[in-house]
């Protein structure tokens, strides 16, 4: 279960936890392989760029689980996978997306660019520049998903469930039934 983590992982609770375990000796090291193998898997297929060395806080986990070894694979994972196969993953992430601002794959193609760039690696930050410039424009015109201006107000319902099936309840509401305590 602690090895199921999703992308992108920077937002996830258990890559932390791993790290913690690492970090503490308690992580077999087969775990610790496991975790880098669906990592490499997410790295190509969400995808996710959150084991790249940054000053970002949430990434912290993978400063603490992956070696330089293991990044330099993770490196090399990913620059081979998207030459080999940039459309067809293009087409997947597209398959995904919408017109929300805010895109995780737009993102992951940002840091992996900037990445291989600070790695020298021009040939690589340029294919991720390109396929940054594809996604994009795949993704114009898109719909937004379930965002606030799309949400009709009206239709949406509440319920007081103390009051549920009585004929008077929408008059005896009151303004604190919203509310969790």
């Amino acid at each position: 279960m602690l090895l199921q983590f999703g992308s992108p992982t920077c937002y996830d609770p258990r890559p932390p936890v791993l790290a913690r375990l690492h970090q503490a000796g308690l992580l077999p090291e087969e775990a610790r392989q496991q975790a880098i193998s669906r990592m490499m898997k997410l790295a190509v297929s969400a995808p996710d760029a959150s084991w790249i060395e940054d000053e970002d806080w949430q990434k912290k986990a993978w400063h603490l689980l992956l070696t330089g070894e293991d990044r330099d694979r993770l490196f090399a994972h990913v620059r081979g996978e998207l030459f080999a196969r940039r459309d067809e993953l293009l087409g997947g992430w597209l398959a995904g997306a919408t017109g929300d601002d805010d895109d995780p794959v737009e993102d992951a193609l940002f840091w992996y660019r900037r990445a291989f760039e600070e790695r020298e690696d021009d040939e690589a930050a340029g294919e991720f520049d390109y396929a940054s410039d594809l996604y994009h424009e795949g993704r114009q015109g898109l719909p937004p998903s379930a965002s606030d201006e799309n949400w009709d107000r009206g239709a949406a319902a509440t319920v007081n469930v103390r009051t549920a099936g009585e004929k008077d309840a929408p008059a005896r509401r009151s303004l604190f039934d919203d509310l969790d305590w």
